[in-house]
Order: C-alpha cells, then structure tokens, then sequence
C-alpha cells in the first residue's frame, strides 16, 4: 500500500484545471477541489469560454501539484451563477461524490483489488507500544476468504538507509557484548558484501479486498465501508475507511488513492480521532475469527444497517426526544430478536435479556429500575416503550426517569441488540460478555 498521505479525517485544498475529456481538454476550466471531513468534497469552479461542460459525469482534472484526478459525479454546472459583461461567467460550487487521485479513469475500468485502512486500526490490530517486537513481514500475514471475495492482512513500512552506520545506531552499557556486535555486523557485511541494510522506522496494518470477479470502482468503495462498518461495531465507535487505494488492471494506472465525502457532524469527528487502546477495547484482533466473522457479516449486513449506522454516526450526545426514539428503535428489535430466539410474546424483552445480558449488565438495569418499582425487567422496559409510543397510554415511569435513565436504558438495549449480532458473528459468549462489560461505563 503506498504512502498517498491522503486520509479520510483529513482536509485537503486542491487547484487545478478540469475537463470532461481526457483526450481532448479544450473544455477546462480553472478550479479549487476542497475537502473535509465535515463538508465533504466540493469543486468550487469558474467558467468563462461557451466550450466548457454543463453537465457530464465526470471531471478529470490536472492539480497544481502535477498530480493527475478523476471527479465522479455526476454534474451539473449549469446551476452556478451567471454574470453577463464582455464575456459570460458562470461561477458556484458543487459536490463531488468520490475523487481519484494519480491518474484519469472512465466509468468502465476495472479494479483488481482495493488497499485500505480503517481509524484505529493499527491499535486495534496490535498494541502500538510494542510495535517494535512484530516482525516486519513481507506479503500476506494471514488470508481471509468467501465465496466470492478474499481479505489479506499486510505490513507497510518505513526505512532509512543504514549500512556501515547501523553499528553506530547501537549502544550498550556492557562494552563488551556491544563491540561483539559490531564485530558481528563488520564480519556479516564482509560475507556479504552487496547486501543493503535498512532501520525499519514504522510499522502499520493494512487490509487488501479483491472480488473473484474485478468491480468497479463505486462497488470498491462501498464493499470497503461495508467492511469497516463491521469494525464500528466491534470497537464502538465511529469508524470509517482512513485510506483507500484503488489497483486498476490496466498496467498502466497505478495505485490511486481515493476521498469521498463522509459529510459527518464535529463530534463524530472527534470520536473517530480519539485513541483508543488494544487492551481495553470492547473487542480486537485477537478475539476474531475474522473469516468467520467476516463471512456472516456480509451475508446479513443489510439486515443491520441500524445497528452499523448507530455506531458509525455516534455523536456522544442526545437530546431527551432522541433518547425516546432510540429506546423504542431498540425495544421494537428486541421483540424481533425474542422471535428469533422462540420466545413466547410475554417474554419478548425478558428472554433476550436473559440469553444475552451478562452480571453486570443486568443488575445495572435493575438498580436503575428498582429506584421507582418493583417490577422486573421485561415489565418495565414493556412499559416504558408503551408510553413513549402511545399517546393516550397511562404514564407511571416516562414522568420519574430523568435524562441520565433515560440515556442508561436505551445504551444497555443498544448494547443487546447489538450482543445479538454479534452472536449471529459467530463470537464467543465469553467475548460477548467482555464486550458488554466494556461499554456499560460510556453509559
């Protein structure tokens, strides 16, 4: 995976001059590329000659950088203003849905496979304060595969140059062990005499996506946010795709790296970018079977987009009116789930509870209830998802809770919901529980 410095998170600011031909560029016209995170993609445009394009599907552009790109739309210019003087202008801005970066590609081309890396992944992957004892390893670390798609987990790094100096980048307090070193590196670099000797700098992760059969490239990205939003849920968290990098099959594109607007609120932002740490994630590599896992996910992630989009779109904060919506979301799933799991209609909030809900979880909810009843579970959660719901029913609880209640039950419905899932991905009760104990203090 190359190093294209271009991240989702990021905002970047591009001029350049664009047509919507890349054979023949009589119809460009000047303009700035934006993006950020919050405002997405947008081409802020000026046109002055009658040649240049009012609506086409895509733009392809030369930066002031030198560096090639593709806009993909489609567009319409023709809603810019317009001035009338010696020469016509029309002028406005408009958004972009994707924008290559490193080349110039038709609707058409082909996509041999897809690199990319998701925010938090590398901590996800492996505790960033001992990345110095992993291995550098060159091509695929581990495979993952479908019936009709393959992941591989890979390495990219970094290095410097180091030959005779690497004895020299070595200390030791033992004087001895530390002249036998450099007395062992002159001996390997006399037997080997044309070997070259780098300082690895950094080590990261990244996933490289391939289908049996070559896509396009607005099937690549959205099979890549696919992906990523299964690790939204298993971290609990906003995730989205950090770099993506696009193989063509022509030979002669390279790696093109890829934005696309995301459009998100400034806490989601700030979610996203807050570190995390292997340990104490609700659930990282090392409790997957990813290919297990993976598997399932894209057999049922269209079934559970609520459940994605909740966590990938979290923004830590709700207003009163939000967390009613989300306790009834959340009850109403439940009595899904119940069915699934047999249950009978009177136990349709009790039995998921109890077939997923660890200890803690539990008695979380039941000291929260115990302050103003002494009805169980499923009782009150029936009751409280009535009286959200239907305006002439009697209100007993929707009066006593106060925001925090509010927000403590729909968090621990979410949260059973969401165990629901995570067992339909073949993980392990036991993770499940961790995962459960890991989230109830966030609400």
């Amino acid at each position: 995976m190359p190093e294209n410095n271009i991240k989702s998170l990021g905002s970047y600011e591009f001029f350049g001059e664009f047509s919507s031909n890349k054979e023949n560029n009589e119809d460009r016209f000047p303009g700035v590329l934006r993006y950020s995170p919050y405002n997405g993609l947008r081409l802020s445009y000026s046109q002055s000659d009658d040649k240049s394009p009012i609506e086409c599907k895509r733009l392809f552009g030369v930066l002031n950088n030198g560096q090639l790109c593709t806009l993909i739309g489609p567009f319409d210019l023709s809603s810019g203003t317009s001035y009338y003087g010696k020469f016509l202008t029309r002028s406005g801005e408009h958004g972009v849905r994707y924008a290559l970066f490193g080349g110039f590609i038709e609707e058409d081309d082909l996509i041999e496979y897809c690199d990319f890396t998701f925010n938090g992944m590398q901590e996800f992957m492996r505790p960033q304060g001992f990345i110095n004892y992993e291995d550098f390893k060159d091509g695929v670390i581990e495979k993952s595969q479908g019936h009709d798609w393959e992941v591989e987990v890979r390495n990219k790094a970094t290095f410097s140059h180091v030959n005779e100096s690497l004895s020299n980048l070595i200390y030791s307090k033992d004087k001895g062990a530390l002249a036998d070193f450099k007395s062992g590196y002159n001996k390997v670099k006399e037997k080997h005499p044309d070997a070259t000797f780098l300082l690895r700098n950094n080590l990261s992760f990244f996933f490289r996506f391939r289908k049996k059969v070559n896509v396009v490239t607005e099937e690549a990205i959205l099979d890549t946010i696919k992906i990523t939003s299964l690790f939204s849920i298993l971290i609990a968290k906003p995730v989205f795709p950090e770099e993506i990098n696009l193989k063509f099959t022509h030979e002669s594109k390279r790696n093109l790296a890829v934005l696309y607007s995301l459009n998100l609120e400034q806490t989601t932002i700030d979610l996203a970018q807050e570190k995390i740490s292997h340990h104490f994630t609700p659930l990282n590599w090392q409790d997957l079977n990813f290919e297990k896992t993976l598997n399932k996910w894209l057999d049922i992630e269209d079934a559970y987009k609520v459940i994605s989009i909740a966590y990938r779109y979290e923004t830590g904060s709700s207003t009163l009116n939000e967390v009613y919506g989300e306790i009834i979301l959340y009850a109403t799933l439940m009595e899904d789930i119940n069915k699934s799991l047999g249950g009978k209609k009177d136990e349709k909030y009790e039995k998921p509870l109890r077939q997923y809900a660890s200890l803690n979880l539990t008695s979380s909810l039941v000291n929260l209830f115990s302050k103003y009843n002494s009805e169980n579970l499923g009782e009150n959660i029936a009751t409280l998802r009535n009286e959200l719901a239907h305006i002439n029913r009697h209100k007993t609880l929707i009066n006593k809770l106060n925001i925090n209640d509010y927000i403590k039950v729909a968090g621990t419905l979410k949260i059973i919901v969401t165990s629901h899932l995570l067992h339909q991905l073949d993980i392990s009760m036991e993770n499940i529980h961790k995962y459960q104990d890991r989230i109830i203090p966030s609400y």
